[in-house]
């Protein structure tokens, strides 16, 4: 149990040291909040849904687009 508390502490540590301070750079510039971000992950998720089995190219850049916004919207949240 110590090892996986471990680990998740390095992971955190890790993403604040990369993604804070990209975050802290879009929160303040464009005044963009975690709500909207959501939305928007949730959008592109819904567009992967959509494109799956007519075109993957589109399937896989949706999916990674979401992925991307819920990690900053994590990250947006912990700065609101």
């Amino acid at each position: 149990m110590k090892l996986i508390q471990n680990s998740i502490a390095q992971i955190k540590n890790k993403k604040n040291k990369f993604l804070l301070p990209f975050s802290t750079y879009v929160y303040k510039r464009f005044k963009i909040t975690s709500n909207s971000l959501t939305l928007f992950s949730f959008l592109m998720g819904i567009l992967a849904a959509v494109t799956l089995f007519e075109n993957h190219t589109y399937f896989t850049i949706f999916i990674i687009l979401s992925v991307i916004l819920d990690i900053f919207d994590g990250s947006i949240a912990e700065l609101e």
